[in-house]
């Protein structure tokens, strides 16, 4: 009894005094994204757009001026016995450009995200697989570019 308590004394001192603290990436935000040109695959620029927008900030004065190039591959990633096909491959290639527009400094980055989806007997169902997961991925990328420039601006 004595041993259970000093070990659950001496881990919960360990442990409650490492000082290590979780950053809110949103209190690092510190730009504005003033004007967004997309080029490539309309629908994926669409979603990444309205993500990126919906966590707009007006407050900053520091603004940039970004720049999306979408590249979308399918492929196939699984057949059956009969050598149809049940499962499908997308991946969703991102080059993000970037400006601050008060400074003639710029800088690049890509992502690439990729996920599965299976088919179904009806056409109509696959396509709603597709689009179900072109979505998820283009939140997540969005999320990944906003990370991505807090990070390489608070570098420069």
């Amino acid at each position: 009894m004595k041993k259970k308590f000093l070990l659950l004394f001496l881990t919960l001192i360990i442990f409650s005094a490492c000082g290590f603290k979780i950053v809110n990436l949103n209190e690092l935000r510190n730009f504005e994204i003033e004007e967004l040109v997309s080029s490539g695959d309309k629908r994926i620029n669409y979603l990444i757009k309205n993500e990126l927008f919906i966590k707009k900030n007006k407050s900053f004065n520091k603004k940039i001026k970004v720049s999306l190039n979408t590249k979308k591959t399918k492929e196939i990633k699984e057949k059956n016995i009969q050598n149809e096909i049940t499962k499908y491959e997308i991946n969703i290639f991102v080059d993000v450009k970037f400006n601050i527009l008060q400074g003639d400094i710029s800088n690049d980055f890509t992502i690439i995200k990729s996920g599965i989806y299976d088919v179904s007997k009806k056409h109509s169902e696959t396509l709603n697989n597709e689009k179900k997961l072109i979505k998820i991925i283009s939140k997540s990328i969005s999320e990944n570019i906003i990370e991505n420039l807090i990070l390489k601006l608070n570098e420069l």
